[in-house]
């Protein structure tokens, strides 16, 4: 199976993971060592009852001591996967709210352009649009979409405020549209 580029074995710990790891192993180990050295010199078990008994102490604290780093290295892995599913949550949310915006979008436009069937337009519905594609300009994360929907309602004045409704009007720069009916005022 292909893997997306910078995903390469994303659940298995780095080498920056396993060195200090390692050296958490390898310390608790010698950790313990010395410990039970200072409890054999301490105790001085002498018969063999005394000598059993130390042995399972030593035992008991052994577990224990791996018991606890088990929880350590439990939490630090449980810690991981917890970042890891609140960065695909995100992620996944990031995704959703922009299917939403795009449905939105698109609804939007339809309602534009919505007419009877007779052809006539529907007033309302093309209103509903309009208010929409400002709810869409408004709830914009950094109001992304701002200047595509300046585009749209520029494109939907434009070609529905033409008095000939059979000749189209290509889209223009603002400063050249404004050129075009400072001419078009001079010339009446």
């Amino acid at each position: 199976m292909a893997e997306e580029p910078g995903q390469e074995h994303k659940d298995s710990p780095s080498n920056d993971d396993k060195l200090p790891r390692g050296r958490l192993i390898g310390f608790a180990i010698v950790g313990a060592i010395v410990v039970v050295v200072i409890l054999l010199v301490w105790v001085k078990p002498s018969d063999p009852t005394e000598k059993k008994d130390f042995i399972q102490a030593v035992g008991v604290l052994l577990a224990a001591l791996a018991g606890l780093g088990g929880l350590y290295f439990t939490r630090e892995n449980t810690e991981k996967q917890l970042r890891q599913a609140r960065e695909s949550q995100q992620q996944t949310q990031r995704l959703t709210e922009q299917g939403q915006i795009t449905e939105r979008f698109t609804r939007a436009i339809d309602q534009l352009g919505a007419t009877h069937d007779n052809g006539d337009k529907k007033l309302e519905i093309r209103l509903g649009g309009i208010y929409a594609l400002e709810r869409i300009d408004k709830e914009s994360p950094k109001r992304a979409y701002h200047g595509t929907v300046m585009e749209v309602l520029t494109a939907y004045v434009r070609e529905n405020s033409r008095r000939d409704s059979g000749k189209s009007s290509t889209p223009t720069s603002a400063a050249q549209e404004a050129a075009e009916q400072d001419e078009a005022a001079e010339q009446q």
